[in-house]
């Protein structure tokens, strides 16, 4: 079975570096190999002089600077490393969306045509939209919007 790697976020990292802080002798290596994992992705070959600068940040007031400034970097570069892994999930999520949309606006026409001659045109829209939850004055945009795609309705109502 495959090692469990460490999640790769800026809260995972911080906990890690609070679990160090606090660490006995014996769960500090292991808490220092997943951070040093971590640094190394960021920035490869820092990973271990990021846990002596970790060690020295009580140390001197230079040390305390260049710890902090050190682990701000880090913790920027795993903000962006987490919303480029989040990127694909986001815009599949978006199109899902637009998808959905895009089939219930297609059910409500289908529907509509279907009833046509049964109601007036307003109300049978109003209760088409009712039925997906949708305003009146949406309904009427989405029934409008695909008749004219459809080419069923002019776009410019007729004047008198």
């Amino acid at each position: 079975m495959a090692k469990a790697s460490p999640k790769y976020s800026a809260a995972a990292f911080r906990k890690l570096l609070a679990k160090l802080a606090a660490a006995k002798a014996e769960a500090s290596t292991k808490v220092e190999a997943q951070i040093k994992e971590i640094c190394e992705l960021a920035s490869p070959g820092f990973g271990n002089r990021f846990i002596d600068l970790f060690r020295k940040q009580w140390s001197s007031r230079e040390d305390a600077n260049e710890y902090v400034y050190r682990r701000n970097l880090i913790l920027v570069w795993l903000d962006e490393f987490s919303a480029v892994k989040r990127k694909p999930y986001a815009e599949k999520a978006r199109q899902d969306k637009a998808d959905s949309k895009a089939r219930r606006n297609k059910q409500m026409v289908e529907e509509f045509l279907r009833r046509e001659g049964s109601d007036s045109d307003s109300a049978l829209k109003a209760e088409i939209g009712e039925k997906h939850n949708l305003k009146r004055s949406t309904a009427f945009e989405v029934i409008d919007r695909e008749l004219e795609k459809r080419g069923l309705k002019s776009a410019k109502p007729p004047e008198a």
